[in-house]
């Protein structure tokens, strides 16, 4: 930083001004005085490396954008690196090497040493990648297999995300923040652990709103609604799809939208509110035409035409339109990728559900074994707890052949 003409703004002044700070209060945020303040902005004095990580902090602005250079140790950093150098050079090697001099001489050190501790576009990228694999793995392990990778994942997003990045690096990263609670929410939810799914459905919700994006909070809040119908409370699934609706109205994409609105038909079928189901189903499929599959963000699944089908053919059977729920249903097996196991084994069950209602026990208890069976493949612990549900209300045909069988099938698989 180096001294300037007169009258001329530093880029630590102009971004003071710019972001309406008073030289008096931002002294007083970070512990100094107007004149050492004064000082800085004239360019002739530097700050010390651990304010000008307050400075960017407090002023939401990249080092370089303050005139600043050099690297910058974070300080949600301080306390590991601490304990890292440390645990290599010993206690005693450390105090000498820093001469007991506090953290403006840990940041001189890690310096010297180049240790880098900045988060740089290239450690997001790879935080990104981490994300996108465990979004992969999701259909190809089980809940308990992936559940403790992604709550690993969260952790280590967590510390990173304590510092002070550039702004736009930060709302990548809380980004990735937001979404993996979501993601290890749901994975606790399929694992019937409700403290822990509320526990990170709660730290998903700063996060999205840290990283100013509404769509993917609406994401989150869409599988949220989607947990509280699976408990039970249809009013509040209804109340969660339609607040994140209307948060994802301007931002989402025409996909998010569709589930979303999906989400919304599905919690009114419950209610038995078939008019404004069938509005909200209605809406969904206008958005489903519209949808742009390349225009998605990473995080939102791949909703389409036949997984929407499925949904709305759970929307007819609750409604009690089970010629219309069968064949959606049908329609919707005969589209839906195999990689969809998990979609595959609700649709399913929802058949047998439809065969239950006809009375058709057979083809109930076929349907019903066919559920557990893609959902004992796809790791699914809610799904293979939802036939066991579904078993519960056979005891009237305990004595018929297909109920036999169909216990038989889920003890041998089990």
């Amino acid at each position: 930083m180096e001294p300037v003409e007169p009258g001329a703004l530093t880029p630590l002044q102009a971004a003071r001004l710019d972001k309406g700070w008073k030289a008096a209060k931002l002294a007083a945020e970070l512990g100094v005085s107007e004149t050492t303040l004064s000082r800085w902005e004239n360019g002739r004095q530097q700050p010390t490396l651990g304010h000008q990580q307050r400075l960017c902090e407090v002023l939401d602005m990249d080092p370089v954008e303050l005139g600043f250079e050099g690297d910058i140790l974070e300080v949600g950093t301080r306390r590991e690196f601490m304990r890292q150098v440390t645990a290599l050079v010993g206690t005693a090697t450390m105090e000498a090497l820093l001469d007991v001099g506090g953290p403006d001489a840990l940041d001189r050190f890690s310096l010297t040493v180049r240790r880098p501790t900045r988060v740089d576009r290239a450690t997001v990228q790879h935080l990104e990648t981490v994300t996108a694999t465990h979004r992969e793995l999701y259909h190809h392990l089980s809940s308990f297999e992936l559940v403790d990778a992604v709550t690993g994942h969260l952790r280590g997003v967590a510390r990173l995300l304590r510092g002070a990045q550039h702004r736009v690096l930060r709302r990548r990263l809380a980004a990735v923040a937001g979404e993996t609670p979501g993601h290890a929410a749901w994975l606790f939810h399929d694992l019937g652990d409700q403290r822990m799914t509320e526990r990170y459905y709660a730290e998903a919700a700063i996060a999205t709103r840290k990283a100013g994006d509404a769509a993917l909070d609406a994401y989150v809040s869409g599988f949220k609604s989607l947990v509280r119908a699976s408990e039970g409370d249809p009013k509040a699934a209804l109340a969660l799809a339609r607040a994140a609706r209307q948060a994802g109205a301007r931002s989402a994409t025409a996909t998010t939208r569709s589930w979303l609105a999906g989400l919304e038909a599905q919690a009114l079928a419950t209610l038995h509110e078939s008019k404004a189901c069938f509005v909200a189903l209605r809406q969904a499929e206008t958005a489903i035409r519209q949808a742009r599959p390349d225009e998605d963000p990473p995080w939102m699944y791949g909703f389409d035409d036949a997984r929407l089908a499925a949904l709305a053919g759970a929307c007819y059977r609750q409604l009690g339109k089970t010629a219309a729920a069968e064949r959606t249903l049908q329609d919707a097996l005969a589209a839906l990728d195999p990689s969809c196991t998990r979609r595959r084994s609700e649709a399913l069950l929802e058949l047998a559900l439809v065969q239950l209602e006809k009375e058709d026990i057979d083809e109930a208890c076929r349907f019903a074994g066919q559920s557990y069976e893609v959902a004992l493949a796809a790791g699914s612990v809610i799904g293979q707890r939802r036939v066991g549900e579904f078993r519960s209300g056979l005891d009237q045909w305990s004595n018929t052949e297909a109920v036999r069988n169909l216990d038989e099938q889920l003890a041998e698989l089990l």
